[in-house]
């Protein structure tokens, strides 16, 4: 069953008798009365201000009726009257920038909150979204092999100790064997406390590490790799040392940032079909290597 309620907003210019609300009842209902308690120089614009509220298109309105005492007409709209309804979420972002551009007045400081706002809510939306089809997807993974989760259990190993520098892992195999699902996987494999941060990096050149959180993120996952140059081109990065890595460099220095990867994990995964020498030195004495020959989970 729907329900309704209605929104009155009544100036007298007699003070009324209020010892009874008799007079005001609707199909035997009471309603729920307040007066205005301005005093002054503010009762007009307190007054004006709930003419206002019942004349606005709040959210869920479906029919208003004024009596002949119009915003910008009779008076003028304060923004503040705006951003109160806005913030209280009883306005639309559409009707509280129709609104806000009649006031004029802070118009661009209220159009960059609506932005700023539609924006948040959008990646908020996503990772909704997102999430939900995780949990899905999550029930679609097979378990992976023993011998397979004991490779990766020694190369982990070297993280219970302090060294200078460490081995990343690459997991090359063809399409479709999971070693993607099972790169993202091992924080759940190895108890881990902290979910990837995700690179999928393909023909990239350089890594990109800009969201990158040592608070948030356990281990880096640099994601379907299609030429070892990636790798080869920025060797100091992905030994985990102790140093503080620039990255976006440029001439002018504006976009660069500074990333600490000390004792965090790297894992590389690699397709059969991507270029790449498994015995080229560097590599050889840095990684690391898991090659499967066939899917790494258990096939049903």
């Amino acid at each position: 069953m729907d329900r309704w309620h209605l929104h009155v907003y009544i100036e007298f210019h007699k003070a009324p008798d209020w010892t009874s609300l008799r007079p005001l009842a609707w199909r035997q209902v009471l309603p729920n009365c307040s007066p205005c308690r301005a005093r002054g120089a503010k009762w007009r614009e307190s007054v004006d201000q709930g003419h206002f509220y019942c004349w606005a298109a709040k959210v869920g309105s479906l029919r208003v009726q004024t009596s002949g005492h119009e915003p910008w007409v009779h008076y003028t709209v304060r923004g503040a009257w705006l951003d109160s309804l806005w913030s209280s979420q009883k306005l639309t972002h559409d009707i509280y920038l129709e609104y806000a551009c009649k006031v004029r007045v802070g118009f661009v400081g209220r159009l960059k909150q609506v932005e700023a706002v539609q924006l948040r809510e959008q990646q908020q939306a996503f990772q909704g979204e997102k999430a939900a089809a995780d949990a899905v997807l999550e029930t679609l993974k097979r378990p992976f092999k023993q011998h397979v989760l004991e490779l990766v259990r020694e190369w982990a190993s070297q993280y219970s100790m302090p060294l200078l520098r460490y081995k990343f892992l690459v997991l090359r195999a063809g399409s479709r064997c999971g070693k993607s699902t099972l790169a993202k996987s091992l924080h759940q494999e190895l108890a881990w406390l902290k979910p990837p941060y995700i690179q999928t990096v393909q023909d990239d050149v350089s890594a990109d590490l800009r969201g990158f959180n040592r608070r948030k993120h356990g281990f880096l996952v640099f994601d379907n790799i299609n030429n070892m140059s990636f790798i080869l081109s920025q060797r100091a990065l992905f030994q985990s040392n102790g140093d503080v890595h620039t990255l976006g460099q440029s001439k002018t220095g504006v976009y660069s940032y500074d990333v600490y990867l000390y004792r965090i994990p790297i894992v590389f995964t690699v397709d059969h079909a991507a270029t790449w020498d498994s015995l080229e030195p560097w590599m050889a004495e840095n990684m690391v290597l898991i090659e499967l020959s066939e899917p790494c989970f258990v096939e049903v």
